[in-house]
């Protein structure tokens, strides 16, 4: 007998506007343990806002969140939780190790990891320790993006999110974040956001689509591309119908 499985993360007609701008529109949405989901759409659909409601960092305009089974948004569930959402979250006068440390104590007060853990952590997305002891400030773009996703990881979160994770990644940090993710999905629930329809196919399971302050998909991946006969590229356009654009009326340009 199949027994029903709480779920990890529930949206409740979640709504969200500004300056009477609709940003989102009733998004109902399940999510699953040990799934992880892609969030996909078009360049102002309304996926950081989304993202930024289910952490508590916007309030949404009507309906409600709710977390591994039930539960509202306390310190308890923010504690089973671990995101990476932008840049300007990390303290720049920090050096990597500080960081780490901080963000460990937030998490996990006196019984929080070990130096030594959080340097391994370092070192597996960086491939040395060096710059562990550098400022944040000093890192490049792709090295503040590791470090951001070093610290969604700390508290080892049974709900793991990232946003654009693999913006400014080189093919090798990609690489290694892909198989990781994959490992890490075995025992936790991920939503990842991204543009990269590529990676996506490489370590989600499930989609959720926005488009039009909506929802217009939330499925397995493997439906949505008709168990691989197509790419996601393929079916993601066959959906959206995008308009063909004409480029006569920039014909100076060429």
């Amino acid at each position: 007998m199949l027994m029903d499985v709480p779920d990890i993360l529930s949206l409740i007609d979640i709504s969200k506007s500004y300056d009477k701008k609709t940003v989102l529109d009733k998004v109902n949405v399940s999510v699953q343990l040990n799934n992880s989901t892609g969030i996909i759409g078009r360049n102002g659909a309304g996926k950081t806002t989304l993202i930024k409601i289910i952490l508590g960092l916007l309030q949404a305009s009507s309906g409600e969140v709710r977390y591994f089974g039930g539960q509202k948004l306390d310190n308890a569930v923010k504690k089973k939780i671990g995101f990476f959402i932008g840049l300007e979250y990390l303290p720049e006068e920090l050096t990597g190790l500080q960081y780490l440390q901080f963000v460990n104590f937030l998490y996990n007060g006196n019984g929080r990891q070990s130096d030594e853990n959080l340097l391994n952590l370092f070192e597996f997305f960086f491939e040395e320790r060096d710059s562990a002891k550098k400022s944040i400030s000093s890192y490049s773009f792709g090295m503040k993006q590791k470090i951001g996703i070093c610290g969604a990881l700390v508290n080892q979160p049974q709900l793991l999110i990232l946003d654009e994770p693999f913006s400014g990644l080189d093919a090798f940090s990609c690489k290694r974040l892909i198989a990781f993710i994959n490992k890490y999905r075995q025992n936790a629930t991920v939503l990842i956001s991204s543009h990269d329809l590529t990676f996506i196919e490489k370590i989600c399971d499930h989609l959720m689509i926005l488009e039009k302050n909506q929802i217009i998909y939330n499925d397995t991946l493997a439906n949505f591309t008709t168990s691989g006969k197509q790419t996601l590229e393929d079916s993601l356009f066959r959906l959206l119908s995008p308009q063909d654009t004409n480029d006569e009326k920039i014909n100076w340009l060429v």
